[in-house]
């Protein structure tokens, strides 16, 4: 893969301060259609978010999928790494050419995403790798900006 990948970077001495656990969080529903994704739901859940470790992902510098909470200053608070949510590529084995992946345009469909329920949090970032069919993953743009809604998150049983 010729683009750098965000698990890449690892330097020692460059790491940010760990994201402590959590045991607030927010189910973040999204709902797909091409390549028009919408916030669908949020719900208050209560369950373990373990810490994110590591540099972060760059917006046109790294491949992939990811999630990032930000707030009122545009500062990330968080980031969520992805896998495939817009379901874009399948691994695919041909007895001649070995095991390879197939890159397509997303159809339609839903997934969620677990985040730490973070008071400051006012918006969700997604950043996704453009399928382009027969390439290799090309940098991440943006996706959407969805704002969070303010009340009724903390404290969810």
């Amino acid at each position: 893969m010729s683009e750098a990948t965000w698990y890449d970077d690892k330097r020692d001495g460059d790491r940010r301060p760990e994201q402590p656990p959590s045991r607030e969080a927010l189910r973040l529903t999204f709902r797909f259609d091409g390549d028009q994704v919408e916030l669908a739901g949020v719900q208050a859940v209560r369950t373990l978010i373990p810490p994110r470790v590591g540099p972060e992902p760059e917006e046109g510098k790294h491949a992939g999928e990811w999630l990032q909470l930000r707030d009122r200053n545009d500062r990330v608070l968080y980031t969520r790494v992805l896998h495939d949510p817009l379901r874009t590529r399948v691994d695919v084995h041909d007895a001649e050419r070995g095991p390879s992946i197939v890159v397509g345009p997303p159809a339609a469909g839903t997934f969620d995403a677990l985040v730490p329920d973070l008071p400051d949090a006012v918006v969700a970032v997604l950043y996704a790798s453009p399928p382009v069919e027969g390439a290799e993953l090309r940098p991440a743009v943006v996706v959407g900006r969805y704002e969070l809604p303010p009340s009724g998150r903390a404290g969810a049983s």
